[in-house]
């Protein structure tokens, strides 16, 4: 995979906690901050920051998060 790094792109020290192996390309300095939480949380087990395209469908209309978090003790996403 292919990423483009800028100033908010967060360097990954744990690389058994997410699918990057050095660089999660990022928005914001709040996402950069948010993954260097979810890096350094001990409740955390698994993280990563959702494709733009990804969508859920709802009844009023569709839902596009933003990252998807697997926490310790908990097998669903």
């Amino acid at each position: 995979m292919e990423i483009y790094l800028n100033d908010f792109s967060y360097k990954v020290k744990d690389t058994s906690k997410t699918i990057y192996e050095e660089y999660i390309p990022l928005d914001s300095g709040v996402e950069s901050r948010f993954a260097q939480d979810c890096e350094s949380s001990e409740q955390v087990k698994f993280y990563f920051k959702l494709p733009n395209w990804f969508k859920i469908p709802t009844p009023i209309g569709n839902y596009y998060p933003y990252w998807a978090l697997v926490f310790e003790g908990n097998e669903k996403v």
